[in-house]
């Protein structure tokens, strides 16, 4: 598989272990062979928590559409919403043959969403979305990428995972805050692979994990506020 990377200057030491980009924290940690990429990020909404959380949701609304030549399964005439540089499309599916939070009672949703990923090649893999109430005035949605085998427990016909990463994914955390909304959003991956791993790739990556978190937290606040 051939992976290519165009190197940027970001405002930091290549050796530092954390940085801040426009607006974003982000962080790095090395273990054995493995490296984690950590990204933090909030903002303050005008609009009520329940738009908020409905807005977390919209999964499909957040593509490119310079590639929507690339799609497989979201029509090509449909117009991506927000920005986002490497997804081509994210197909949300509800009609699953189990749940494996059904029981708890703090769980109010729980599906899966596949990711069509293109960044010089072709990537793809189910996130599993859990919807959490935590008190009268907070939720967390979380979305976490899964293995061939826990998307087995969900559908009986699923496309094999394909990417570089063995771990991807984050938790939006909401709270009201009088009439606003207070939204926090952390993000990890991780990977072994040998050039992702390396500290000339560190980077690249870096910046690509700040950009897409504040791409994320701009689209939730913009269409939030829009509902207004």
């Amino acid at each position: 598989m051939k992976i290519s990377f165009v190197f940027i200057f970001l405002t930091y030491s290549v050796y530092a272990t954390s940085a801040i980009i426009n607006g974003i924290k982000v962080s790095t940690e090395e273990s054995k062979e493995e490296k984690s990429f950590f990204a933090e990020g909030n903002a303050v909404i005008s609009s009520s928590i329940e738009n908020v959380k409905n807005e977390i949701l919209k999964f499909d609304l957040r593509c490119n559409q310079d590639l929507k030549s690339k799609r497989k399964f979201i029509n090509k005439s449909f117009v991506c919403k927000f920005h986002n540089p490497s997804l081509v499309e994210s197909l949300v599916i509800r009609k699953l043959k189990d749940r494996r939070f059904k029981n708890d009672p703090s769980v109010v949703d729980e599906f899966l969403v596949w990711r069509n990923i293109y960044n010089r090649n072709a990537y793809s893999y189910y996130d599993l979305i859990i919807v959490k109430k935590v008190s009268s005035e907070a939720y967390e949605v979380s979305y976490n990428m899964l293995s061939d085998k826990e998307v087995s427990f969900y559908l009986d016909d699923y496309t094999k995972k394909q990417t570089a990463f063995s771990k991807s994914g984050g938790v939006f955390k909401i709270k009201k805050q009088s009439d606003k909304t207070f939204l926090e959003l952390n993000y990890i991956s991780e990977t072994d692979h040998w050039l992702l791993t390396s500290s000339m790739a560190e980077g690249t990556i870096i910046e690509k994990v700040a950009t897409g978190t504040k791409l994320a937290i701009d689209a939730v606040k913009k269409g939030s506020e829009d509902l207004n």
